[in-house]
């Protein structure tokens, strides 16, 4: 969401949306469903502050359906105990949807740690997970399928879909692209 103030980024273009639209769409969601006391725990960087900050400005505005943030729970990538404090945090504030913007790479240990918390199998909690880049199931391990279906249930995935000929140019142009470290400072 930040890219997209043109004073500061002003040769900024898109190929794929915005996180703000699936940020609108989980808030919705939530309001539709009449869920109304959640958590947002999301990966502390630029995408996750972002995106919690454009679902908590979505959602706020579906206050008069009742939703409400009860705390918004950052935590570090890649750090199974920086997720665990944060999903731990969450329940501690009674929170039983928790809005969830995570990379796949932490999509393991978020669900361990939700089971951990005994906040997986168990009727009442429902998880949001914001634009997963593909299913769950490559995440994770599947060799266990009630466990896997215990972890699972009460998730959803919202997911920008992409018309599948901006996708062709997408990759067509990432193909000519290198990837590059872009943490050097700009003069």
């Amino acid at each position: 969401p930040t890219l997209q103030d043109k004073n500061t980024y002003p040769y900024f273009a898109r190929t794929i949306p915005s996180d703000s639209i699936t940020a609108k769409a989980a808030a919705f969601l939530c309001a539709h469903w009449e869920f109304r006391n959640i958590a947002v725990v999301y990966v502390d960087d630029m995408f996750g502050k972002g995106y919690a900050s454009k679902f908590e400005s979505f959602a706020s505005g579906f206050g008069g359906a009742g939703v409400q943030i009860l705390t918004a729970q950052p935590f570090t990538k890649g750090s199974s105990e920086s997720i665990s404090s944060a999903v731990q945090a969450a329940d501690g504030f009674g929170a039983r949807i928790i809005v969830v913007i995570v990379y796949m790479e932490d999509l393991a240990l978020m669900l361990d740690a939700a089971e951990q918390a005994g906040m997986t199998g168990v009727r009442g909690y429902a998880w949001v997970a914001a634009d997963l880049q593909s299913a769950p199931e490559w995440a994770l391990d599947t060799s266990d399928p009630e466990r896997y279906a215990r972890l699972v249930g009460g998730w959803v995935y919202l997911k920008t879909l992409i018309p599948r000929e901006k996708q062709v140019l997408f990759n067509e142009v990432k193909s000519l692209a290198p990837v590059q470290d872009v943490q050097s400072s700009v003069n």
